[in-house]
């Protein structure tokens, strides 16, 4: 089932706006990646309309020297 379809209803349901329920979202994906990846990591979760998922992203820097691991690759 496509997300956004269920954000939309949620939101007619209990009166929410469906975009306050969209960042709400993300930022629970983004604190339990937070958790799990560690929080030292540069994360992003964002919502892909075209296909109805959070989409969560690894941020790393390409660099010659690894200074920071789990930032720098």
């Amino acid at each position: 089932m496509d997300l956004s379809v269920v954000l939309e209803q949620v939101g007619k349901d209990k009166g929410i706006n469906t975009q306050v329920l969209l960042q709400t979202l993300e930022q629970a994906i983004l604190a339990a990646a937070k958790k799990v990846f560690g929080a030292q990591r540069i994360l992003e979760a964002q919502f892909n309309e075209s296909v109805g998922q959070v989409e969560l992203f690894l941020v790393c820097i390409v660099s010659d020297e690894v200074q920071i691991p789990g930032k720098d690759i």
